[in-house]
Parts: structure tokens; C-alpha cells; sequence
């Protein structure tokens, strides 16, 4: 599933607090009111949004709240069903390079 894909099906909500925020205004960020935010939403609406392990210029979209390597959080409107879903948000200079 694509980023564009995932938005089209979760619906993520705009981050009120924050809107000039990363990721299009859509990041809740991992402090203070925003953070108390996230952790007052049903935790199936809630992702995490996590550099990789291996290269940290790729970001991650995975299900659930998470505590590795966060960059912050997205709050949807849908829930997710599946706890292994996962959506790639950004490439790597390398794979940029190799196209």
C-alpha cells in the first residue's frame, strides 16, 4: 500500500495543534498536549511513524502506538485491523539514485 493509498483508507486527521506540522500537517508529535492527544484516541486509529532500522532517511508508517525509534504519531479516522500493517512514507538517497 502506497502513502496516498493508506490516507485514502484510514482518513489520518490533521494535526489542530500543530498545523504546520511534518507530513503535510498530519503528525502528532511525541510531547506534551500533542502526546496527550494521541493517548486519548482509541488505539487501533493510532500509528506510529518510525525511521527504519537500517537507514533512518526512510520513514515507516506502522500500526499501533510504538515507542522505537518514533518520529511521532498519526491519528485516523478508520481503525486499522491488521497490527502488522505497515506503509513506507519516504526513499532513500540510494534508491532515488538507483532509479
Amino acid at each position: 500500500m502506497t502513502f496516498n493509498e493508506w490516507k485514502a483508507t484510514y482518513k489520518p486527521r490533521r494535526n489542530w495543534y500543530n498545523p504546520e506540522s511534518p507530513l503535510g500537517g498530519l503528525l502528532y508529535h511525541d510531547y506534551g498536549e500533542e502526546l496527550a492527544f494521541v493517548k486519548q484516541q482509541h488505539g487501533a486509529r493510532i500509528w506510529t511513524v518510525a525511521e527504519g532500522e537500517l537507514d533512518v532517511n526512510t520513514l515507516y508508517i506502522v500500526a499501533g502506538y510504538r515507542i522505537r525509534n518514533r518520529v511521532g504519531f498519526l491519528v485516523t479516522n478508520f481503525p486499522f485491523q491488521d497490527v502488522t500493517a505497515r506503509v513506507r512514507y519516504g526513499e532513500t538517497r540510494t534508491e532515488q539514485e538507483a532509479v
